[in-house]
């Protein structure tokens, strides 16, 4: 799993999902939250890889 950082909000994301569903959205826990929806291409733009975590 990455992590990533969004400078603007300073939140922290990780990405529970591979790949988009068919309507675009990945499943994202931001800051630690439950995960949500959110569409992955909006995501890209806001978030930027911080690191990897390793199991």
């Amino acid at each position: 799993m990455r992590v990533y950082h969004n400078p603007t909000t300073d939140q922290t994301a990780i990405i529970n999902s591979d790949k988009a569903d068919k309507d675009g959205n990945v499943w994202v826990e931001i800051d630690g939250k439950l995960p949500e929806p959110v569409n992955y291409d909006e995501f890209i733009h806001q978030f930027t890889t911080i690191g990897e975590l390793k199991p």
